[in-house]
């Protein structure tokens, strides 16, 4: 295979995973924002059925006890106990889980302590590799194929550490989609350690008397 068509499986590889992981950020996105609002549904129907079951406690208490106290001398009958809104164990336990869930996913956004679905990140990922890209027609120094096996490196243990997470999160879709961004980018390592291989040799050929 020669060195241009190296090239360009390396680029077309490059330009496919940045824009698969952009996708990926977006997709990911979209379903947070979608399960926290589904999540706020179900807790508002579990607070108008809990209130409800408390109003209708409250009347069949009334209907049990009818005012048959004699009233007090500032006007107002005596009560056993005031049945007022009262923040039961289900409710307590069901608010706690709603904070240890959305504690969990903000950590889950994290990979190795870095937000990466930050637009910031995302932007700056999408441009490296673009760069990276360029630099492999622009210049015929070592260093640019390095660099881009460097970075696809360190993108490729981000993504695999992504597929754990969505196996754990349970989405299938972006499972594939982080596995197939792994895969292109090690590609991308050994396309581009091939070409600085081949370029250390031209180097080295032209620099021999």
């Amino acid at each position: 295979m020669s060195t241009k068509t190296i090239r360009i499986f390396v680029t077309l590889l490059l330009v496919v995973s940045a824009a698969l992981f952009a996708i990926g950020v977006a997709i990911e996105r979209n379903s947070k924002h979608t399960e926290k609002h589904a999540a706020l549904g179900v807790d508002y129907v579990l607070a108008a059925d809990q209130h409800a079951g408390e109003s209708a406690a409250h009347r069949a208490a009334e209907q049990k006890h009818p005012k048959s106290a004699a009233p007090t001398k500032s006007g107002h009958a005596p009560s056993e106990g005031k049945t007022g809104h009262r923040e039961t164990g289900s409710e307590s336990g069901h608010t706690g889980e709603s904070a240890a869930q959305l504690t969990s996913e903000k950590k889950g956004e994290r990979v190795f302590g870095i937000d990466i679905e930050s637009p910031a990140l995302v932007a700056s990922a999408v441009a490296v590799s673009l760069l990276l890209a360029a630099a492999l027609w622009l210049t015929g120094s070592i260093l640019a194929p390095l660099a881009l096996a460097g970075f696809a490196l360190v993108a490729a243990i981000f993504d695999v550490r992504e597929v754990f997470h969505q196996i754990d999160e349970s989405r299938t879709n972006l499972t594939v989609i982080a596995a197939i961004v792994a895969a292109l980018h090690l590609a991308v390592v050994t396309g581009a350690l091939v070409l600085a291989r081949r370029s250390g040799r031209t180097h080295s050929v032209s620099a021999a008397p």
